[in-house]
């Protein structure tokens, strides 16, 4: 055969990675694309291709010039193109890039999304049939550089965040409760989201990612919000935690060590947690006081009462902000005649001790309450309420409340999926207890 005159096309590099996949020689590749795309090349040109794409990481634009990929870009966002045999050939996006022979410094680069695609190729039948129909699968991965951080920049900005926020605090003026109207109490629990988990739809069913996570947030927060303007309220109880986070330290595991799908860099997912729990307690104020139970969870144990640390500090000079960032792992909270208390709920067998619990632990608040709970999280689904005797004359309501947290490879695999995704909220009449219940659904759709 003579030169090879003519451009590589995305289709000829489809059926090339294809067919190298299945283990085909040059030979027959080269064959293959002549005969059925109706090129002329050589096994030479063949295997120069592959170890070009190979080389310069299989992007898209796959007649781009050796110089456009010969270093990582410049610019803050960019995107890689690698494609894979199948969508269940790559686990997670880092092993993608890996194998696809891009290089990331993780201490200068991050992901930020990764898009699925698929796209058939037509081909001609050997035998002069119909066409034929090939399936090709590839990933979309947008990468941004990670501004360069110096530790003591990081730490004068945490320190000129506290002071804006604590110098000056922003007086509300709230619209007054009618004279003839109860105040209520709101109760809004986004428990167990997770934020800075990573699920990808063609392994688990369902995207998931921090950008994900924090636009439930706010619209299961707007719609509890919303919801509720039928009660004129004068208090809102916010609990933070609760698994807020998804790791507990820059190796991304638990607390306990158990290693988990990340999305992006620990430091980046207190920074966003940080600035969305703060938006959304600013937020808060402007409808009545804030009281925030700081819960610890299994998963962020340590980074959620650092974080409680912080919000103590930022809101310290507000009057109508109350962070509650004592050390036990069980917090309580007393409207009323109202006792509520708050655990994460993974030691499943401290259950049927709550009631015991809450009675020595809240004596006082105990022996005056007409109404007594508890509010776990953990299980990631909202669970029939449950009345556990303490003795013969009291008795405890316990609710395991809904998670907006998408699955992840782990739960996928072991079968937990289908579960409704949602955010609970509870208003509380001083004398009467629970008067209303609200579920705020997520959007299937912005799991896709």
């Amino acid at each position: 055969m003579g030169s090879f005159k003519h451009k590589w096309t995305h289709d000829m590099d489809a059926v090339l990675l294809r067919m190298k996949s299945q283990k085909k020689n040059f030979g027959e590749i080269s064959r293959e694309l002549s005969n059925k795309l109706g090129v002329d090349l050589n096994r030479k040109h063949t295997l120069a291709r592959f170890e070009y794409l190979k080389r310069q990481s299989n992007k898209e634009a796959a007649t781009a010039s050796d110089a456009e990929y010969a270093t990582l870009p410049e610019t803050t966002e960019f995107s890689r193109f690698v494609y894979i045999d199948s969508p269940e050939a790559i686990k997670n996006p880092n092993e993608l890039l890996s194998r696809a022979d891009i290089d990331l410094d993780p201490n200068e680069y991050e992901i930020t999304k990764v898009n699925p695609k698929a796209w058939t190729t037509t081909m001609k039948s050997e035998d002069g049939g119909p066409p034929l129909q090939v399936q090709n699968y590839g990933v979309q991965i947008d990468i941004r550089r990670i501004p360069p951080t110096d530790p003591r920049a990081m730490k004068q900005a945490i320190i000129d965040e506290i002071k804006a926020n604590t110098s000056k605090p922003q007086k509300i003026k709230r619209k007054p409760i009618p004279n003839h109207a109860t105040g209520h109490m709101l109760e809004i629990c986004v428990f167990d989201l997770h934020l800075g988990k990573y699920a990808w739809k063609p392994e688990t069913g369902q995207n998931y990612d921090i950008t994900i996570a924090k636009q439930l947030f706010e619209h299961t927060l707007n719609q509890i919000i919303e919801r509720s303007k039928v009660h004129p309220v004068s208090r809102i109880l916010f609990p933070v935690g609760n698994d807020l986070i998804h790791i507990d330290n820059p190796d991304n595991t638990t607390t306990r060590g158990t290693r988990q799908d990340v999305d992006t860099r620990y430091m980046h997912i207190i920074k966003e947690t940080r600035q969305l729990i703060v938006k959304a307690i600013n937020t808060l104020r402007e409808i009545a006081p804030v009281y925030v139970p700081i819960i610890p969870g299994n998963h962020d144990k340590i980074t959620v009462m650092n974080l409680g640390d912080t919000l103590e500090a930022l809101f310290e000079h507000h009057e109508d902000v109350y962070i509650d960032n004592t050390p036990s792992p069980r917090k309580y909270h007393t409207w009323e005649d109202v006792l509520i208390g708050f655990v994460h709920g993974d030691r499943r067998t401290e259950i049927n001790k709550l009631p015991l619990l809450m009675a020595n632990e809240a004596r006082e608040q105990w022996s005056t309450a007409r109404f007594t709970e508890w509010h776990c999280g953990h299980l990631h689904t909202r669970k029939a309420v449950e009345h556990v005797t303490c003795d013969s004359h009291n008795g405890v309501v316990v609710r395991t409340m809904d998670s907006l947290s998408g699955t992840d490879n782990w739960h996928a695999e072991e079968g937990y999926i289908g579960g409704a995704r949602a955010a609970n909220a509870l208003v509380w009449h001083p004398k009467h207890g629970c008067v209303a219940e609200y579920i705020a659904h997520a959007p299937e759709e912005a799991y896709a």
